[in-house]
């Protein structure tokens, strides 16, 4: 990667650390598209930002250890982690497609996550039945391996639940970072020799997701949840429609 693309591949790491600190969501979903933008093939871009991720994950879910069921996220990182494979499989057949279709597919992948939040009215109960958690994890490890963007399945998921913010966010970030491991070997299995040097990009892009944490926590503790949840779903609306109209836009 040139300088210049990874410098500003880190500010695209920044601005989604802020989203995804305020909101508990939205890294992948807000980044990845944009990195693909810059040129980067999607399984860089996607251990580029999972690895990035990974330090926010790390740092939350260690805030917040004291709410999370510990038993819960080690089968819940089974069940995800089990669908990984299928996911990276499918990637592999679509980044046959060209440069231009490729940011087309991940522009619609969080459309289409952004729809179904937006249309699953759902009211927190006490109690989910299982079936529902194992759909929502199992798809939320495929479109980990696919596009590295599992959260919208999972928040789905977890708002369902009458659970604290604190073991909300500290459960996502808890199942990511025990994801994270998976989405690589897997990856790496299935790309060869470009996965690890990804690694060490996104290692060295780390410092952005960090300065990302603090101004985002500070965002979520005095933005209510509706208002932030609108911002947040807005911003990700653009960089769905952006990368979903580029290619027509530059004539590819």
């Amino acid at each position: 990667m040139e300088p210049a693309v990874l410098l500003i591949a880190g500010l695209v790491l920044l601005a989604g650390s802020i989203l995804q600190s305020a909101a508990g969501f939205g890294i992948g979903l807000f980044a990845i598209p944009l990195i693909i933008m810059l040129g980067v093939d999607p399984p860089v871009a996607m251990v580029i930002v999972a690895t990035s991720a990974a330090a926010q994950n790390i740092v939350g879910a260690v805030t917040f250890r004291s709410h999370i069921e510990w038993r819960q996220v080690a089968w819940m990182v089974a069940i995800a982690g089990a669908t990984i494979p299928l996911g990276v499989f499918v990637l592999g057949q679509i980044v046959e497609l060209g440069e231009g279709r490729i940011r087309q597919i991940f522009g619609l992948l969080v459309l289409g996550a952004l729809v179904t939040q937006w249309i699953a009215r759902i009211e927190p109960r006490d109690h989910v039945p299982w079936p529902w958690g194992v759909f929502a994890l199992a798809v939320s490890g495929f479109t980990t391996g696919l596009a590295g963007m599992g959260g919208p399945p999972l928040v789905l998921w977890i708002i369902a639940h009458a659970w604290s913010t604190e073991r909300s966010r500290g459960t996502m970030w808890a199942l990511f970072t025990g994801l994270f491991p998976v989405q690589f070997i897997v990856l790496y299995a299935n790309f060869g020799p470009a996965v690890p040097v990804a690694l060490g990009w996104g290692a060295a892009l780390v410092p952005f997701t960090l300065l990302g944490i603090p101004p985002g926590l500070w965002i979520g503790r005095r933005m209510s949840t509706k208002v932030l949840h609108r911002v947040c779903y807005a911003m990700l609306l653009i960089v769905a429609m952006i990368a979903i109209l580029q290619p027509w836009l530059r004539g590819a």
